[in-house]
């Protein structure tokens, strides 16, 4: 059987040739002082910003004396609102004097300490949008002071849906969820040829029962189960390789475990439930999700469609029943695969991200924007339900010597 590709057109993916503007965003990186592999899919965000706007990125790195003076500060910040008289060491400068919007993506509150590398940022900027990816609702009280800070920028965005209406009174202005996202075109996979030689991928955090009866499935039926053998600290090498990589090992995986947000760290989300960043990176792979749905409502609207996660239960058992049931339904697997690309394109790509934030600062699309939704659309045509087209060049493939 040959493994050429239908000869089926596929769109013309790239960067447009209109001219880089001056800037009008400014992207305040937190790339340079660590290159942590949680913080890898923020950078991601950040590269396609400047990929499809206007955008100069900006990213500080440690000097002799900011690793001692960012601990300093993070000590006083925790009793004390005395911690910005301690300059962070940090410094950056812009390129240009002003920009229509300054945007700064950070993991955790105390990330907001480096803001003080741009000088007079806030005078700079016309508007100014923070996403702040992590916080639990818990914690907005104890974090007061260090969450002062976030009271000068214009609008608040927050990755942890349970948190917004906390974090809202708490700063005594609106705050909006922006839910995670995905390069989805990174992450598509290739929508004729099925290259899936991994059986189960687990990223990131697992149940040790569950990942114990994988194992032993592995071990038994020689299937490929690919999982994390390493402890923290988890350094990327190059973040933009690391995100490659994971793209990659995804689009080649069968089925992938994801489960809600820190889902075994009861103690430090109190039980709030909330969609983890596995969730869109499998989808966008076109993996077969199983696991577990968030249940709130924000899961509902995102990602409620048909079969993207198949629940499991807490028994391994479960899991290796669900996937031998699946296995002896292979058009299903093909309707799950296709429907959770198209859907990822069409909805949780960094595009959508940046829209919603570009429209709260009053900012139109650019032409790069356009360009790449374009991308996106005409990628997802090609997952949509297969035509005869398709199948007549899968017939045509399956047939050459």
């Amino acid at each position: 059987m040959s493994n050429r590709q239908p000869a089926v057109p596929r769109p013309q993916l790239g960067p447009i040739t209109t001219p880089l503007k001056k800037p009008r965003v400014c992207v305040l990186s937190q790339r340079s002082l660590t290159r942590a592999l949680s913080r890898c899919c923020g950078y991601e965000f950040e590269d396609v910003v400047t990929a499809i706007d206007d955008a100069e990125l900006v990213a500080p790195a440690h000097t002799r004396s900011s690793r001692v003076r960012l601990r300093v500060r993070n000590g006083l910040s925790r009793h004390t609102s005395l911690f910005p008289l301690v300059p962070s060491g940090l410094r950056a400068e812009p390129s240009q004097p002003t920009y229509d919007l300054f945007f700064v993506l950070v993991q955790f509150p105390w990330d907001l300490m480096s803001l003080d590398a741009v000088p007079r940022w806030r005078r700079r900027s016309g508007y100014a949008v923070c996403i702040i990816e992590e916080m639990w609702a818990a914690d907005v009280d104890r974090l007061g002071p260090q969450l002062k800070v976030l009271k000068k920028f214009d609008h608040v965005f927050c990755g942890c849906a349970g948190t917004v209406q906390r974090l809202s009174e708490h700063l005594g202005r609106p705050v909006e969820y922006l839910p995670p996202g995905v390069d989805a075109i990174r992450f598509c996979p290739d929508p004729w040829v099925d290259r899936r030689c991994i059986d189960i991928c687990a990223i990131g955090r697992s149940s040790p029962d569950m990942h114990a009866a994988l194992l032993a499935h592995a071990n038994a039926t020689g299937a490929f189960y690919l999982f994390d053998s390493m402890q923290p600290p988890r350094i990327a090498r190059s973040t933009h390789e690391h995100r490659l990589l994971l793209a990659s090992q995804i689009k080649h995986s069968r089925y992938f475990i994801a489960r809600k947000a820190k889902f075994n760290r009861a103690f430090e989300t109190a039980g709030q439930e909330e969609i983890g960043l596995r969730f869109f990176e499998g989808l966008a792979a076109g993996a077969v999700l199983l696991g577990d749905r968030p249940q709130t409502q924000e899961f509902e609207d995102l990602l409620g469609w048909e079969d993207s996660v198949i629940s499991v239960g807490s028994d391994p058992s479960d899991l290796l029943h669900t996937i031998s049931a699946l296995d002896a339904q292979p058009a299903r697997l093909e309707a799950i695969r296709r429907r959770n690309v198209r859907h990822s394109l069409r909805q949780h790509d960094w595009l959508h991200r940046w829209s919603a934030v570009i429209e709260r600062a009053g900012l139109a699309p650019g032409p790069r924007m356009e360009r790449r939704r374009s991308d996106l659309e005409a990628l997802a045509a090609l997952f949509e339900e297969p035509g005869a087209q398709v199948r007549a060049a899968r017939i045509d493939a399956a047939a050459s010597p």
